[in-house]
């Protein structure tokens, strides 16, 4: 029926669209990015706000109930794992550290 396809056809954009923004250090860092504080990460502050964060991972693994988006985020974790691993992200930066804040809250 047209209902069931129009949502197969949000879920594969949704899935598309975790698939690249979790995989990604620049997409991560700039989503979860606080407003709070305009000058980003200090010592004081991580420039990350948790709260959106945990929100986004608690919607995304157990709200939704996909296991197919949880099998894309997991593939999107590890992707992003490896890009830092092979150091093609500069960790001189602390607003390129943000990223790891954000990866330590994934409850996968």
């Amino acid at each position: 029926t047209a209902p069931e396809m129009a949502g197969g056809v949000h879920m594969k954009a949704l899935l598309k669209a975790i698939g690249s923004a979790f995989s990604s250090v620049s997409v991560l860092n700039a989503s979860f990015k606080s407003t709070t504080h305009g000058l980003g990460p200090t010592e004081q502050f991580s420039g990350v706000d948790l709260l959106k964060v945990r929100k986004a991972y608690i919607t995304l693994v157990f709200e939704l109930k996909s296991a197919e988006l949880i099998a894309i985020l997991g593939r999107a974790t590890l992707s992003i794992c490896d890009e830092l691993l092979k150091k093609r992200v500069p960790t001189d930066d602390p607003e390129n550290l943000c990223v790891f804040l954000v990866l330590f809250e994934n409850p996968l």
